[in-house]
């Protein structure tokens, strides 16, 4: 299931991505002119490599996360995954508060 989901993402991206770059705007949520703007993306790569280790470290959060998900639905259930995930943006912040990157 996990794989059916990343490949519908994969394909919605595929053909929503190039709309949305194509969209001009000029409102809080534009990004240099455009709703999306992928080349700026890759720029700022390249001007800040270590956004590249952020993101690949991202997609290794999302993959544990994702196999974690079904490990805990397989041998618990699938109440005990959706409670994990539920309390997932909280305990995260809570980190983030002891560690001192957020404040209370």
């Amino acid at each position: 299931m996990v794989g059916l989901e990343g490949m519908w993402g994969f394909l919605y991206f595929l053909v929503a991505l190039p709309l949305y770059q194509a969209i001009a705007c000029d409102f809080f949520a534009c990004n240099y002119g455009f709703f999306e703007n992928s080349s700026y993306a890759f720029y700022q790569m390249t001007e800040e490599p270590v956004l590249i280790v952020y993101t690949f470290g991202i997609m290794l959060s999302i993959a544990f996360f994702n196999v974690s998900g079904v490990t805990t639905t397989k041998l618990a259930s699938a109440a005990q995954r959706a409670t994990v995930d539920s309390t997932r943006t909280v305990t995260i912040w809570v980190i983030s508060v002891l560690l001192g990157l957020e404040t209370f």
